[in-house]
C-alpha cells in the first residue's frame, strides 16, 4: 500500500492542501503584506489573485483540482 501510485498521489494531495493554508501561501502573504501598508482592500485582494498566475502557487491548485476530478 505504501508504494502504490494511488497512495503516493493521495499523500501529495494531502500535503498540498494542508501546507498551502493561511499565512503560508503566496496569495495570503501578499494580501497581508499589501494590506499592512494600509492600501485599499480591493487592491490587496487583486494582488493576491495575481499571485495565482504563478507556476508554483497556481499550478499547485490546478494539480489538486485535477487529482480530485480524476478520483471521480
Amino acid at each position: 500500500m505504501g508504494n502504490s501510485h494511488g497512495f503516493i498521489e493521495a499523500v501529495k494531495l494531502y500535503n498540498a492542501l494542508h501546507t498551502n493554508h493561511e499565512g503560508g501561501n503566496v496569495s495570503s502573504h501578499t494580501t497581508h503584506l499589501v494590506g499592512s501598508a494600509l492600501s485599499d482592500p480591493f487592491l490587496s485582494y487583486s494582488a493576491a489573485l495575481g499571485e495565482l498566475t504563478g507556476p508554483l502557487h497556481g499550478l499547485a491548485n490546478q494539480e489538486a483540482l485535477r487529482f480530485v476530478l480524476e478520483m471521480k
